[in-house]
């Protein structure tokens, strides 16, 4: 019989390990195989089955001990990890949530954007990375793109102080 192909096979085969990184069902089915794999075949090593799956032989090993050492697959389930704990007490915690909920410009931090947009714009001049303005160059790009995410949040900008300029500004939102 004819071996079969895969089409796109590597991106194919990155959405199968990024699935299994997002679900722990999907962790503990993973390991389970390795395990089913590794028992069948007398003739195969933790190099190869770990090599196979996209594991380190040492973790392939560590689910062969896991199980050794309870006798029960639900060993291989992954266990609730803590973490590093936080720097902030349970009090600043509580104090960030509240601000967090706050208008930022009751903690002084409009000043800031304004400013640190100046800069911004300055770095992305200088690196010559500004975002493109050129209608018929995003127009190219845009055709040239399978996937598109657009941000459509409004900006303030700087209106002309000549009433006669500003009516070309105004987008036709009216202000309720």
């Amino acid at each position: 019989m004819k071996r079969l192909a895969i089409k796109n096979k590597e991106e194919i085969k990155t959405k199968i390990q990024h699935y299994f990184e997002r679900s722990e069902e999907a962790k503990f089915i993973h390991r389970l195989h390795g395990i089913l794999l590794f028992s069948g075949k007398e003739d195969e090593s933790c190099d190869s089955i770990g090599a196979l799956f996209g594991n380190s032989p040492r973790t392939l090993s560590n689910w062969i001990k896991r199980v050794n050492e309870t006798g029960d697959i639900e060993s291989l389930r992954s266990k609730k990890q803590s973490g590093r704990p936080s720097r902030l007490s349970e009090e600043q915690q509580q104090e960030l949530k509240i601000v967090l909920q706050e208008l930022p410009e009751k903690h002084g931090i409009s000043n800031w954007i304004h400013l640190l947009s100046e800069i911004l714009v300055k770095t992305l001049k200088t690196l010559g990375e500004l975002p493109e303005r050129n209608s018929a160059h995003m127009q190219y790009v845009l055709q040239s793109c399978q996937d598109i995410l657009l941000e459509g949040t409004e900006r303030p900008i700087q209106r002309p102080q000549a009433e006669d300029r500003q009516k070309s500004c105004y987008s036709g939102k009216k202000n309720s």
